[in-house]
């Protein structure tokens, strides 16, 4: 299972502006792809997506037990 988070945090601490860490995890396969952006919206998301998946390519799933 991928799962997305979006983590808002002041990552530079008083260096800089508050940012949100956007990021995809794949717990099963150790795999994972972040960026920081300065919101957490539809485009940071689509832009998460597509590195993921230029990266690793789509996930598959299967249907167990049928």
């Amino acid at each position: 299972m991928v799962q997305m988070v979006g983590a808002h945090h002041a990552w530079l601490e008083a260096r800089g502006p508050k940012l949100v860490l956007m990021g995809m995890v794949d717990d099963a396969r150790n795999r994972f792809n972040s960026r920081f952006y300065p919101y957490e919206g539809v485009y940071p998301t689509m832009n998460v997506l597509e590195g993921y998946f230029g990266r690793f390519g789509l996930p598959l799933g299967r249907v167990v037990g049928t």
